[in-house]
């Protein structure tokens, strides 16, 4: 079994809050502002410590800030940023370096290019948020008193390995079980307290969470250990979000013992989706649709048309920013669909089709909107699988819809029902879900040719000769490519190359 580290977040809703956190957030961003003209001055000596990034955090976290035996090269900071906490400031220097550095590289990148498009300049004034740590900046009220660790007497450097290895694990769970007795808590009280910026000074200021965030948290992330939490901003209202750090395993089935989620995303339905074996049998079929979703969808896309056709298409952008943010929700419906039914039936991979979008030009705000769909569906799918240690693979589906499963070749689509395919035998039947199988056979037939030798590759070819190109390979390949090779030897026909 291969382990993955998987690195999930959720936003918590904050309620209500005793103070104002505007202030807090205004003092953090002139402060990352001052920070980032700071790293930008020093970037040649910030450059050249190849030790690490703490190294370079605590190279500008000198040059501005004084202690009793070092003057601050920079001394105004402390001036302007009273009191302002040493930890949060550690983090700001580390997002004002992450800035700098990525200014510098695209400013290199343009220097050694045509000089065509604009020259790249530095954003001093970012729209950030502050992090709270735990302890300095973060307490969860009635929270027992914090475990601690119990180090090895020993010096780091006399540790051997496996001693190294024994404190790691000590130090995860004891990491662990603090940030559990943190969700235990916050489901008896709901509230934290946040050192913020208030009236020109420090102050802890309680805040009251939403009750059904902290509920969904410890029913689901109770085994892993949380993050200090970041303060973000939507449409007015303040929350904090929590990412939490979990290894899964993977599963590591033998290609003939594979069970694989086919999924198909189509036009008429959202999704298609079939459970099928190595062998080409179909075990289950889903078809995953959200009418009323996509009605509302278009409603809003009808509304961006009239909208851009009276006022311009500059003025749309608000309204395109909603329809995006509908098709947000929708496809996270459609890969929490898929993900569901594939662990339903204990799928191993669930195979999607590989999205392609060079050189394509939306001709409508519908194709635009089912091309941004299904990107957002693989990639949210592909978290979720990859959490239930489902694995995720892609293959080229070009003909998949063309091709009938059953090996009779192309199939016409019906002029008045785009969904309906209809087979040379003059069989119908429905288009997404034929190339539902296609897409997975793509996948066995892939599988299971490429570690051949050319020798058995070439037998398998003259046997199979849909093989040669596997976007012209079926259901109906895959079929008799199982038959082929679960063949015994000593009644195989021979074959020619």
């Amino acid at each position: 079994m291969s382990a993955l580290n998987i690195t999930s977040s959720y936003q918590v809703r904050i309620v209500n809050c005793s103070v104002n956190l505007n202030e807090t957030v205004c003092i953090y961003r002139k402060a990352l502002a001052y920070l980032i003209g700071v790293v930008n001055e020093n970037w040649n000596a910030v450059k050249r410590i190849d030790t690490g990034n703490l190294e370079q955090q605590r190279y500008i976290d000198k040059l501005v800030h004084s202690t009793k035996n070092h003057e601050a090269k920079y001394p105004d900071f402390d001036k302007l940023f009273y009191k302002y906490p040493s930890y949060l400031r550690r983090a700001t220097i580390t997002v004002a370096i992450g800035a700098v550095s990525s200014y510098r590289s695209n400013l290199a990148n343009w220097e050694v290019s045509d000089k065509k498009d604009k020259q790249p300049t530095l954003q001093v004034d970012r729209k950030a948020l502050p992090i709270f740590f735990r302890d300095d900046m973060f307490l969860v009220d009635g929270a027992p008193e914090k475990v601690k660790v119990i180090k090895n007497p020993k010096p780091k450097d006399e540790l051997t390995a496996e001693e190294k290895k024994i404190e790691k694990a000590k130090r995860k769970a004891v990491e662990l079980q603090n940030s559990q007795n943190e969700l235990t808590a916050l489901s008896n009280h709901y509230t934290v307290r946040l050192k913020v910026f208030y009236k020109n000074d420090w102050v802890w200021a309680t805040v009251t969470l939403r009750k059904t965030d902290i509920a969904y948290l410890r029913k689901y992330w109770m085994h892993a250990c949380a993050s200090a939490p970041i303060l973000e901003k939507h449409f007015g209202k303040y929350s904090l979000r929590f990412a939490f750090d979990e290894n899964v395993k993977l599963s590591d089935t033998p290609i003939d013992k594979q069970r694989v989620c086919a999924v198909d995303l189509g036009l008429n339905t959202d999704a298609v989706c079939s459970i099928m074996t190595a062998d080409g049998t179909i075990l289950a079929r889903s078809f995953i649709n959200f009418p009323s979703d996509k009605d509302h969808l278009y409603h809003v896309l009808n509304r961006i048309k009239k909208f851009q056709r009276l006022h311009g298409s500059r003025e749309a952008h608000n309204f395109w920013a909603y329809a995006k943010r509908v098709n947000d929700e929708l496809s996270k419906k459609i890969a929490a669909a898929v993900v569901e039914f594939a662990v339903l039936y204990s799928a191993d991979v669930i195979v999607f089709e590989h999205l392609d979008f060079k050189g394509k030009k939306a001709s409508s705000k519908k194709q635009k909107i089912q091309m941004w769909r299904k990107n957002g569906i693989q990639h949210i799918a592909e978290h979720k699988a990859h959490r239930c240690g489902i694995r995720i693979s892609h293959i080229c589906a070009w003909g998949t819809s063309k091709l009938a499963y059953d090996g009779s070749g192309k199939v016409k689509r019906a002029p008045d029902n785009h969904s309906l395919a209809t087979f040379a035998s003059s069989k119908q039947y429905n288009a997404d879900l034929n190339a539902c199988y296609n897409i997975g056979a793509r996948y066995f037939i892939r599988e299971v040719t490429k570690p051949m030798s050319k020798k058995a590759w070439s037998q398998c070819k003259a046997k199979v000769p849909d093989i040669e190109r596997r976007t012209q390979c079926t259901l109906h390949s895959l079929r008799q490519l199982h038959d082929f090779l679960n063949t015994p030897k000593e009644i195989q026909p021979e074959v020619t190359a």
